[in-house]
Parts: C-alpha cells; sequence; structure tokens
C-alpha cells in the first residue's frame, strides 16, 4: 500500500507538471514574436492570410521555391497589401546552398496561378533583423532558416513544413526538402526546436475536389487563391485539395489539434534520393503523426 502511495504521488505531481508546461508554453507563444519563411506559393497565401485575419505576423523573409524569389516576394508583398498589413517583408535565398536549384511548377510560372502581382522593391534580409524571441514557421525550402540557426538561442521553436514518412520520397512527392537538402539538413540537426509536418500526415485531411467549391463563393484574391489551388490540384489529378502551409499555419496554435512522435532524421543529399526524409530512434525532431478530424475545414473556415 505504501509503495502505490508513493507511486500514486508521483503520478499526481508528474501530471501537474505537464500540466503547467503546456499552460507555461501557450502563455510564451503568446509572447513570442512570429517570423515566416515563406515562397508564395497558393497554399502560402492562404497560411498568410490565416495569419492575419486570426494572429500576428512581426517578420516575413522570403525564399526560391515555388517560383523565382522576384516572383515569391511580389506576392508576399501583394497579399500584405491585401489584408492592409504592416509586416515588414525582407527578400531571402535565391537558391539552396549546395544543390542544383529547382523551382516548383504546381503552382504557376509566377507562383499564384492566373493571379498576377506588380513588380516591388524589398530589402535584402540579415539575420540582425530578426525579433527578439522569435517562433519560425517554415513553409518554403529551409535555406534562409539554416541562415538563421546560428543567430538564434538553443531551444528556439520552429515549426516546419517538409518530408513524407513515406518509404521512397523523390521530389514529386515532396519539395522543400528536396529544392535544398543540404540547408534541411542544417536546420533538423540542430539546436531548434522543431515540430515537422510531413505532407503524408497532412493529406488525408483534404477537401474533396468536388466539395472544394464550397469555400469559393466570392471574387476576393483569397478567394481566388483558393480557386487556382483548386484547380491546380484536378491538373495533377488530386482527389482532394490539401492547403498544407495553412494547415501547418493553424496547427502553430492550436497544439491540441495535433499529435507527435520524437525522433532523429537524416535528409539524404546525393542525386538518387535527394531529399528523402529518413527517421531514426531518437529524440531531435517531433514529427506530426496525427491531425484531428476538420482541422483544414477549421482553418479554412477561418480563412476564406
Amino acid at each position: 500500500a505504501e509503495i502505490t502511495d508513493h507511486t500514486l504521488d508521483v503520478v499526481r505531481k508528474t501530471y501537474l507538471c505537464l500540466l503547467k508546461h503546456l499552460l507555461v508554453t501557450r502563455q510564451d507563444m503568446d509572447k513570442q514574436n512570429l517570423v515566416v519563411d515563406t515562397d508564395p506559393g497558393l497554399d502560402d497565401a492562404l497560411a498568410l492570410s490565416y495569419l492575419w485575419q486570426n494572429h500576428d505576423i512581426d517578420l516575413i523573409t522570403t525564399v526560391a521555391g515555388n517560383a523565382s524569389l522576384k516572383d515569391v516576394t511580389d506576392n508576399a508583398t501583394a497579399l500584405r497589401d491585401e489584408h492592409d498589413s504592416t509586416t515588414p517583408i525582407r527578400k531571402g535565398a535565391s537558391a539552396p546552398i549546395e544543390a542544383k536549384q529547382v523551382i516548383g511548377d504546381f503552382h504557376g510560372q509566377n507562383g499564384l496561378g492566373s493571379i498576377n502581382t506588380s513588380p516591388t522593391t524589398v530589402n535584402d534580409f540579415h539575420t540582425d533583423q530578426l525579433p527578439d524571441n522569435p517562433i519560425f514557421l517554415a513553409i518554403g525550402p529551409l535555406t534562409n532558416i539554416a541562415d538563421m540557426v546560428s543567430a538564434v538561442p538553443q531551444g528556439t521553436r520552429c515549426f516546419i513544413l517538409g518530408g513524407t514518412l513515406a518509404e521512397g520520397t523523390i521530389h514529386g512527392e515532396e519539395f522543400n526538402l528536396y529544392a535544398d537538402p543540404h540547408a534541411a539538413t542544417r536546420v533538423l540537426q540542430s539546436h531548434l526546436d522543431i515540430t515537422l509536418l510531413p505532407i503524408d500526415t497532412a493529406s488525408p485531411h483534404g477537401i474533396p475536389v468536388n466539395d472544394a467549391d464550397t469555400y469559393h463563393t466570392g471574387q476576393t484574391m483569397m478567394q481566388r487563391v483558393w480557386d487556382e489551388h483548386r484547380r491546380a490540384s484536378q491538373r495533377v489529378q488530386a482527389s482532394h485539395v490539401t492547403p498544407y502551409d495553412l494547415i501547418l499555419a493553424h496547427l502553430v496554435f492550436n497544439r491540441d489539434q495535433y499529435k507527435t512522435t520524437p525522433y532523429d532524421v537524416t535528409v539524404h543529399t546525393g542525386r538518387q534520393r535527394r531529399g528523402h526524409l529518413e527517421t531514426h530512434d531518437g529524440q531531435s525532431v517531433d514529427i506530426i503523426t496525427d491531425l484531428q478530424d476538420g482541422v483544414t475545414e477549421q482553418a479554412l473556415s477561418k480563412t476564406l
């Protein structure tokens, strides 16, 4: 009986400690300054819109990926203007650290399908422009984040969209890690406190293509972005429209809507398996392995 009482007391104290940690984490997140590293991009655009409508963005850094650096920076600026925001935008890397550059084509030539944006002038990013106590949302290739790692303290939170847990990952299955595998290696093996959303965790939570028109009820810029996303999904014969970046932006502020499993990870940089994410027993990265049903619908309802 004495051992049982002691065990129950330990369990109770552990539970209270974990509860306190969760509460403190939520409070700290509210004080943190959100830095979004992005390559807009249709689902990037939806993620930015969601954040501007529901939270604060303290800095946006752009990186070449879904389109050229010039195009994605122009897109980010147009989206900021659409939302009457004053978020500073800085342009980052125009090419990967070492690998041969690949520009995505799913999102159209300029990144936003048939939506054209005007040329802009944006200053270059330097790490001394980072706000105090940052929290990163990385929804493009990780070239900029790799540059930021040395400028932030150990344990800085970083949410990343990238990779897949499926066997045989190739370029067509996941773009962000493939685009700059050397940067991905540097980031995923760094001192950041990383939560990673693989695309195959999010894919089952997409909106069926036949139901996507439900969210297209007008001609605002964001409703046009959603319609372009639907059209792009149809072009590649996808059964669902899955706004991966939007889902992750929503999860940053809704910890109760996902579950994680800790792993050590390796990102392959060679030609044969470039960008392939490999997991090992360990604790370095929290990989999201399960999402609450309805998460995409919730995010879209706060965006469109």
